[in-house]
């Protein structure tokens, strides 16, 4: 078996897994869930570093960024663990943000601005009031997610290759995952919400980890 059929093997595993993990969480098998999450997860931290070996540096932030995703499934499945949760989080964009900048351009165009701009306006006039005491935790979480997208649209407009365009739609649905879990926990709770938010994480964590 090729490197790259391995590689892909172990994606569609992981991704089988998170499609438990969601399946798990919708119909509150809590145990099913708490072994499903973490295990996904796992597997493509582990696809990320089989990519990385034989990548430049960026690849490297792309496993930090995942093993600090890790770290925040962990947190967000036990109780009064959400702030934690968001800065395991929130470093791990971070780590998406070298990665997507290591060799692609500081700015590029600034119409790249625009998408990421309307995101951080619709969670700050839809989501940020509902937050209360949790305001400047998300409101940090927020912009630097916006900030992760748009490294990536920058990344793709500057390089206009496949890697790169696994990237930006990673990155994108990672947005759409967060957005989902943050609607769901603080403006309104609707029972497709969570299904959503898991899915799109992990295709979201598989298309970043394929993008080394």
């Amino acid at each position: 078996m090729s490197t790259s059929t391995a590689q892909l093997a172990l994606a569609t595993v992981a991704l089988a897994i998170g499609i438990a993990a969601t399946w798990a969480q919708a119909r509150a098998k809590r145990n099913l869930h708490y072994v499903t999450k973490p295990l996904a997860t796992t597997l493509i931290l582990v696809l990320a570093a089989t990519r990385a070996i034989e990548s430049p540096v960026s690849g490297w932030w792309i496993v930090a960024g995942l093993a600090l995703s890790l770290g925040g499934d962990v947190l967000l499945m036990l109780p009064d663990r959400f702030v934690p949760g968001l800065g395991s989080f929130l470093l791990a964009q971070v780590c998406y943000i070298v990665a997507f900048t290591i060799a692609a351009p500081i700015l590029g165009p600034l119409w790249t601005l625009v998408p990421s701009l309307l995101l951080l306006v619709v969670l700050v006039l839809t989501v940020l009031p509902k937050t209360g005491a949790l305001r400047w935790p998300v409101l940090g979480y927020a912009l630097v997610i916006t900030a992760m997208a748009w490294r990536a649209t920058t990344r793709y407009v500057a390089l206009a290759e496949p890697n790169a365009l696994l990237s930006l739609l990673g990155a994108w649905l990672f947005c759409a995952s967060d957005l989902s879990l943050a609607w769901n926990r603080f403006v309104r709770q609707a029972a497709w919400l969570p299904i959503f938010c898991l899915s799109s994480y992990y295709l979201a964590q598989v298309l970043i980890a394929l993008s080394i």
